[in-house]
């Protein structure tokens, strides 16, 4: 019958039925809810909760890439700030893609990672067996109101009201996203417009309290295989239109705003 992954098991009890809102108790390898709805887990170390799969618009070769990018260092950076923000308590890293960001903070409270894309979850549950990784929709996370102290959302796509429900009532929210000087090397070579985060963050700053921020800025010297990784992993670039070109690129601007504030609480 099989048995539920120590990792999801830990956590059971922050955890909701994304349909119903029920309860969920462990059932052999599955979680079922007390409204009968069951949602399998794998040999892979994490459980799909995502009631009628549809395609997402990455497939493997993209966070296959991103995670060659990360094991070579070139956002460590960004992750020691980003640890050094988080802190000690249990985090659930919402778009947490391939892992890498939630595994490298350093906190002894439990570490929830959740992310649509069944392909993207399976290589971060392959990077880190001590986190408990879930593909599920950021419309409806499978985690009760008030369960987590810190909710991280790496160049990813917000959902406020999400947000604000899962988080506790002092909770911490933390978001990166990207500077105008991002990858600028790409979008040289691409042609792409000047890009900028002011609405984004005008729309975090509104949905916060205490609201601050710390820009993150450092270039990254690249191999040849770094270059083509580079261009698989973003979708600011069309690989097939700029592999002949990346040969002129030998470095990489890093640049990202991590935008923090508390829960904004009414009342």
């Amino acid at each position: 019958m099989g048995r539920l992954p120590d990792n999801i098991q830990s956590v059971l009890d922050l955890l909701r039925c994304p349909l119903c809102r029920g309860a969920f108790i462990a059932e052999g390898s599955s979680l079922l809810c007390e409204h009968g709805h069951c949602f399998d887990s794998n040999k892979r170390g994490y459980v799909n909760l995502v009631p009628s799969q549809r395609p997402t618009k990455y497939g493997e070769d993209i966070f296959l890439a991103r995670s060659r990018i990360f094991e070579a260092g070139a956002y460590e950076p960004v992750a020691a700030a980003l640890n050094e923000t988080v802190g000690d308590g249990c985090v659930l890293d919402a778009g947490c893609g391939e892992g890498f960001f939630l595994s490298a903070i350093q906190s002894g409270a439990p570490k929830l990672g959740v992310d649509l894309s069944k392909e993207a979850i399976a290589i971060a549950a392959k990077r880190d067996r001590g986190v408990a990784w879930m593909a599920a929709d950021l419309a409806r996370l499978p985690v009760r109101d008030g369960a987590v102290d810190v909710l991280i959302n790496i160049l990813s796509p917000a959902n406020y009201p999400e947000f604000g429900r899962v988080l506790n009532r002092e909770g911490l929210l933390v978001k990166l996203v990207p500077n105008a000087d991002y990858l600028r090397e790409l979008r040289s070579v691409s042609n792409k417009a000047a890009y900028s985060n002011e609405e984004v963050v005008a729309l975090f700053r509104n949905n916060v309290s205490e609201f601050s921020y710390l820009d993150i800025d450092y270039s990254v010297k690249v191999s040849r295989e770094m270059k083509e990784d580079f261009l698989k992993m973003t979708p600011l670039t069309s690989f097939s239109d700029l592999r002949q070109e990346n040969g002129e690129i030998e470095s990489v601007t890093i640049s990202l705003r991590m935008l923090s504030g508390r829960k904004k609480v009414s009342g």
